[in-house]
C-alpha cells in the first residue's frame, strides 16, 4: 500500500466512527502530504488540528508546533559545528526554541467553531 493510500485509508475509517476531530501527530507521512490530509479532512467535515502550519494554512483548523525554518538554521548549527571538529555524541540534544501558531477562520467558520481571542491574538499567522 503506499504512503497517499495510508492517509485515504486513515480517513475512510473516520466513516465508520464518531469522531469530530482529528489531531495530527508528528508523522513525515502527513507533515508532507497537507494538501492530501486537508482534501480528505474537508470532504469529511472533520477539523483537524496539527504540529504542521502547511496542513492549517491549505484547509485544517489549527496548528501549532515548532518552527520549521528556525529547526532548519538550529540543524544548520549544529551541523557547522560538527564540520569544524565536534564530536556529535558529546553534542547535547536541542529542543525547539520557537513554536509557530496558525489558525485558520475559513475552516472555524465551515466547522461551526469561534476561536477565543486568546488564540487569535497570539496566532503567528490568522487565514481569513
Amino acid at each position: 500500500m503506499s504512503r497517499v493510500a495510508q492517509i485515504a485509508e486513515a480517513f475512510y475509517a473516520l466513516d465508520r466512527s464518531r469522531l469530530q476531530g482529528v489531531l495530527i501527530l508528528s508523522s513525515p507521512l502527513f507533515g508532507g502530504n497537507p494538501e492530501i490530509v486537508t482534501d480528505l479532512a474537508l470532504q469529511r467535515s472533520v477539523p483537524t488540528i496539527s504540529l504542521f502550519p502547511d496542513i492549517a494554512r491549505k484547509g485544517g483548523l489549527l496548528a501549532y508546533g515548532p518552527d520549521l525554518q528556525a529547526l532548519y538554521r538550529q540543524a544548520g548549527a549544529m551541523a557547522r559545528k560538527v564540520l569544524r571538529g565536534a564530536k556529535a555524541a558529546e553534542m547535547p540534544a536541542e529542543r525547539p526554541t520557537r513554536f509557530e501558531l496558525v489558525a485558520n477562520l475559513r475552516s472555524a467558520k465551515l466547522f461551526g467553531v469561534t476561536f477565543p481571542s486568546s488564540i487569535l491574538l497570539r496566532a503567528d499567522e490568522v487565514i481569513e
